[in-house]
């Protein structure tokens, strides 16, 4: 059975028990009535994923399957290893992270990371070297990059770590929001090149161009 849901379809079962994702970003319940999109007998809202139960009595129930407040996945595939600083490559890196970063934080990355000490070493001296050394990147240009390859990867945490990285580095609203009109430009202006499988232009071409150095 499908039901048909605003301007778009997406699949249920029985009214009242289905849980359903509409679409990326919005899920939408089904109650005993016609299902809609807000209002006292639809869905809302809600990270991709996540699902939005429909209880009795015309009211929504949630249920978060893998979802924390901030719409982040909660199903890791590895455990957090319980007391991570006992073993001693953990904790030179987590002492490190403290000292680099001048907070006494460590972000759950870095303690999931914390299953194979070589991988979070590895990981962690090669973050260190590339946002935390000095280089011809100022570092709030750093965490701008990385939003936007974060927001093309589809990593929702390092999104929300790196804006945060940004803020702290002085991004202003201002500067966010330039930021996500970029982002969201080159996405359109990418898939319509990719489309039309536009021939590069000669004069893009770094051999062709003389050498003004």
């Amino acid at each position: 059975m499908r039901e048909k849901i605003s301007s778009g379809w997406c699949p249920s079962q029985a009214a009242g028990v289905l849980l359903l994702v509409w679409p990326p970003g919005r899920v939408t319940a089904l109650g005993g009535g016609s299902p809609s999109l807000g209002g006292g007998g639809g869905g809302r809202f809600w990270p991709p994923g996540g699902v939005l139960g429909w209880g009795g009595g015309g009211g929504p129930a949630r249920r978060r399957l893998g979802h924390d407040a901030g719409g982040l996945s909660t199903m890791s595939t590895v455990k957090p290893v319980s007391q991570a600083e006992t073993t001693p490559r953990v904790k030179v890196v987590f002492d490190d992270i403290r000292a680099t970063r001048g907070s006494e934080h460590i972000n759950h990355f870095w303690r999931y990371l914390a299953f194979d000490p070589s991988l979070l070493e590895a990981t962690w001296a090669e973050v260190k070297q590339v946002m935390a050394t000095p280089s011809a990147l100022d570092p709030l240009t750093k965490e701008l990059i990385y939003i936007a390859v974060s927001v093309a990867n589809g990593c929702g945490y390092c999104v929300h770590s790196h804006t945060a990285a940004a803020r702290a580095k002085g991004m202003s609203a201002a500067q966010h929001a330039d930021l996500l009109a970029v982002v969201g430009l080159a996405a359109r202006t990418n898939h319509l090149a990719t489309a039309l499988q536009v021939p590069v232009d000669s004069a893009f071409d770094r051999d062709a161009v003389p050498d003004r150095s």
